[in-house]
């Protein structure tokens, strides 16, 4: 309040005001009290940080600071219940009385045991110095370390044995990863141990996740067959990415960012701690925004990610859901060199970052909620189960515009004709020998083709359950699990626009339209024995069987099955030589099926399925032209750690019968044509090493070499 300089009469009423409020005012700070306390470590008399402390009447609430200290102030003079709690140990409340002074408790809690999940049943882990794979790990703190808004691909770019690129040159959109060279449909990748490829192509769309490492809680990439034995199969090597489990602590995390290509990142997370001791809830909304490197490359992407989770003595429950539509446009196609150097305006910077999609519709849009139940069960202190259920339903679509005129029967339409040959560009026409439209007999021009737009639709369904136990026997582990997959997937096209088009036209104009069916089981089990405390011995056997079917041909009819059933046994050992040096050595034998596309491109109208012999009338289609691929693999490594220092090398010879792999010839839409390569090898040697100082300055780094014929 600012007062005048100038001397005021003050009413005798005002002054009887202000004479009561300040009475009053002075009452109830009179009236306040203060109740302060700690709350301490009961067995070693520490203070403990962040524990929650309570007052139920009236309800308040504070946590304790780094002494352990808690505050409540303002109290009214009285008898109080007073909890203190935090995780890890016993909650205790006690009664306080606060009089009109200061008033003092204090909480000596005891320890108790973390209710957690019984250890989940794995085959997708492997873990340092006890197997015979080679691997590298990023937990939690690795990963919030290096991730900023990037694709999973990208992330692990700087992993041994690892390349990455992306689509739109940033690292954001569509993103694919290798691992000793093979492309990512050799990979095998899980989800909190469920199986990411999809059926048909084996592919991995991690555009479909995006800022799903955000919720992640480890990731683990194997080199390799791995140590999987359900899920597709692990050629090059495998990508397994482990969520948020259980919560025990609450956290509140809102996370912004922006940087280059105007790129922007939003993230909200939530952790609810442990409830009532047996319930945990943690949910995350994120929005990912970037107009990429290249020229019409950008990405709107948001997703969602949500657990809640139930811990009982001996079972723990966890239901996941996640997902989040994603809206981009494409840019798969790349650029020669005379591009990259700038030969084609001057400025290399501007010529590197063309992307021949440029029609501004040729956008993807596409959205695959996950939904995860996973059991953990321990049945005594020698077993335990765990049993994961899926249910993966995606929609999507991507509009394309191929380059040049298409053909009207690619299409399922008729060729027309028209008067003029001046009506449409001559590329469109029915030619003479000299390029230029022909005459027809009827004295007219025929129109065969025009350029057009398309759209291009996909409806999937994929579900499944994968159990696994555990029985433990002296220095033995034995783990049992099986599979079963079921995944419906409906292709179609559509045409949305031509400059040319046959009278009677339907709009959208479906041009193929076709089910895949794909149906995966398997059964496996593995055998870990500890020779000596130094020495483990493991085995696997693995039975996997394959089922194709084409079904619901809309224009070809085509409709068939295919069975592929392999037995594919493991075995390696990994002796720890000292304190500091390992050695471990493995081999695999493992088979894999063609891709359903290898065998039958069903979105290319022109199209037939690829079998020696073929009778569509009675349904008959033997002996496929591709075959299935067969592979030895022999690894050995050896490792080094001492202090904060590591080193690992690793060499793999890879021996292939009939490998899959491109010949030379693509698709109409632009997809590598395949075929069996009699024999071939990869061979190669990994080296990585790690040094961290005691300032925290951490020094790293992986060369990876390979030859392959």
């Amino acid at each position: 309040m600012v007062l005048s300089m100038r001397a005021r009469a003050v009413s005798p009423l005002l002054a009887i005001a202000c004479f009561l409020v300040a009475s009053l005012t002075a009452c109830g700070f009179a009236a306040a009290a203060l109740l302060t306390g700690r709350v301490l470590d009961a067995r070693t008399g520490e203070p403990i940080t962040d524990a929650r402390v309570r007052i139920f009447a009236p309800a308040k609430e504070t946590v304790t600071d780094r002494a352990g200290e808690f505050r409540f102030g303002d109290l009214a003079p009285g008898a109080y219940e007073v909890e203190a709690s935090r995780v890890g140990y016993q909650p205790e409340r006690r009664a306080a009385t606060v009089d009109s002074a200061a008033a003092a408790v204090e909480f000596r809690l005891e320890a108790r045991p973390i209710p957690v999940a019984p250890v989940e049943v794995t085959t997708t882990r492997a873990s340092e110095r006890g197997s015979a794979v080679a691997f590298t790990d990023l937990d939690r703190k690795e990963v919030e370390k290096r991730y900023w808004a990037q694709d999973v691909p990208m992330l692990l770019a700087e992993t041994p044995g690892v390349y990455a690129y992306s689509d739109a040159g940033n690292g954001i959109g569509y993103s694919y990863v290798k691992i000793r060279g093979f492309p990512q449909r050799r990979v095998a990748v899980t989800i909190n141990g469920i199986p990411l490829n999809d059926p048909e192509s084996h592919e991995v769309y991690w555009v479909d996740h995006p800022d799903l490492v955000s919720s992640a809680q480890s990731l683990q990439i194997q080199r390799g067959v791995g140590s999987a034995l359900y899920g597709a199969s692990a050629v090059g090597g495998s990508v397994n990415l482990e969520t948020v489990a259980i919560p025990l602590e609450r956290r509140i995390s809102v996370q912004t960012g922006a940087g280059s290509y105007d790129t922007k990142r939003f993230s909200l997370q939530y952790e609810s701690g442990l409830l009532d001791d047996k319930y945990a809830l943690a949910g995350r909304y994120s929005s990912i925004e970037s107009q990429g490197y290249r020229e019409l490359s950008w990405s709107r992407l948001w997703s969602y990610f949500f657990t809640a989770a139930r811990i009982d003595p001996s079972i723990t429950t966890r239901l996941n859901l996640y997902g989040g539509p994603e809206n981009l446009h494409l840019a798969y196609y790349g650029v020669d060199r005379s591009y990259l150097d700038g030969r084609i305006t001057g400025d290399a910077e501007k010529d590197r970052r063309l992307n021949p999609l440029n029609w501004k519709n040729e956008t993807d849009n596409f959205f695959e909620p996950h939904y995860e139940l996973i059991q953990d069960v321990k049945l005594s202190e020698r077993a335990a189960l765990t049993s994961s259920a899926f249910y993966f339903p995606g929609k999507g679509y991507y509009d394309d515009f191929p380059y040049g005129p298409q053909t009207f029967a690619s299409r399922q339409l008729p060729d027309f004709y028209v008067d003029s040959d001046s009506l449409y560009p001559a590329a469109y026409y029915a030619t003479d020998s000299t390029g230029a439209p022909a005459l027809q007999p009827n004295g007219r021009f025929l129109v065969t083709g025009s350029d057009m737009t398309q759209r291009l639709w996909v409806r999937n369904r994929h579900y499944g359950w994968i159990p696994r136990a555990r029985y433990t026997h002296g220095p033995g582990e034995l783990t049992l699990g099986g599979e079963w997959r079921e995944h419906t997937g409906r292709h179609w096209g559509e045409l949305t626009w031509a400059q040319a088009l046959p009278p009677g036209t339907q709009p959208n104009q479906v041009f193929y339209d076709y089910t895949g069916r794909v149906r995966a089981l398997s059964g496996f089990a593995q055998e870990s024995y500890a020779v000596r405390p130094d020495l483990k011995l493991t085995g696997s056997l693995q039975w996997r069987e394959t089922r194709y079917a084409i079904g619901a041909d809309r224009y070809n009819g085509y409709d068939f099955h295919l069975l592929y059933s392999f037995l594919n046994p493991r075995a390696g050992a990994n002796w720890n030589v000292t304190d500091r040096w390992n050695v471990f050595g493995s081999y695999a034998h493992t088979k894999t099926e063609p891709v359903l596309s290898e065998i039958y491109r069903a979105d290319d109208p022109t199209a037939v399925p690829l079998f020696r012999v073929v009778d569509v009338a009675n349904h008959v289609y033997e002996d496929p032209l591709v075959d299935p691929e067969r592979l030895d693999d022999y690894e050995t490594g050896l490792g080094y750690r001492y202090g904060n220092a590591s080193l690992k090398v690793t060499g793999f010879w890879l021996d292939f019968r009939d490998e899959i792999v491109p010949n030379g010839k693509i698709s109409p839409l632009g997809v590598p044509i395949t075929g069996n390569a009699a024999r071939s090898r990869h061979r190669g040697v990994e080296l990585e090493g790690s040094w961290v100082h005691r300032s925290g300055l951490e020094l790293s780094g992986n060369v990876s070499l390979s030859r392959n014929r």
